[in-house]
């Protein structure tokens, strides 16, 4: 019975227009040589680099960036690390903006949105899905004439603008919660990296609600709340 050879996915991530001869050096010098390593210990060496892989379709379904990451998702779960590789430069790179977001997420977007013309872009392009639990808004596929990108652009532009004003609120706010934690007030100034990381490890245990017209952050872990749950009162 002939075992089947296991594969290594790698994936490539980095800015397109400016790493292309990064990118080409690794396809064609780098990944052969690994190739061949990996072929002497019956292993099947896959790089993902999606310049190739993103379709105009799905492009102009918004779903770009959930191709990518489900691919990241994807190289995780089948392969043990090393499985991604990042090439930094100067250029930020492009910015999507996010094809879903809660109804109560969107909510509060709006609520920060004062230019009216900026309200009425949202809502034309985040239709409400409330058919998902929970409810959510979905940015809607580009046709016509917005389908060319030079049209797209103003459009996405204020999207991306209105989400990261939100983005950016919510950091302040759980700048905060952690400075009232740590005793410390408003003299903690994580680094950046250590603090974007921190943010995003803790928003999935994050709930926030309105009372008496502030913000209201709540933090909760399943594992936290279960030593809670033992312990002497």
């Amino acid at each position: 019975m002939t075992v089947p050879w296991e594969k290594v996915h790698v994936f490539i991530s980095s800015t397109f227009n400016d790493m292309h001869a990064e990118r080409d050096y690794l396809v064609k010098s780098v990944f052969p040589e690994l190739a061949e390593w990996c072929e002497q210990r019956e292993l099947r060496l896959v790089d993902i680099d999606l310049r190739w892989g993103v379709s105009e379709e799905a492009s102009l379904d918004q779903q770009t960036m959930n191709i990518c990451l489900g691919e990241i998702e994807r190289c995780q779960q089948v392969t043990p690390r090393p499985n991604f590789i990042v090439l930094l430069g100067d250029c930020y790179g492009w910015m999507p903006p996010p094809p879903e977001i809660t109804a109560s997420e969107f909510k509060a977007i709006l609520q920060q949105a004062h230019n009216p013309e900026d309200k009425a872009l949202l809502q034309e392009w985040y239709i409400r899905d409330d058919n998902a639990i929970p409810p959510k808004h979905c940015l809607q596929l580009r046709e016509g004439e917005i389908a060319i990108y030079e049209d797209w652009e103003p459009v996405e532009h204020v999207c991306i603008r209105c989400w990261k004003q939100r983005q950016d609120e919510k950091d302040e706010q759980l700048r905060g919660f952690l400075s009232n934690i740590l005793n410390e007030g408003d003299g903690v100034r994580l680094p950046v990296v250590l603090w974007s990381r921190l943010s995003f490890d803790m928003v999935p245990y994050l709930t926030e609600r309105m009372v008496n017209g502030s913000p209201l952050m709540t933090f909760y872990n399943r594992e936290l709340g279960k030593v809670s749950a033992v312990l002497p009162s």
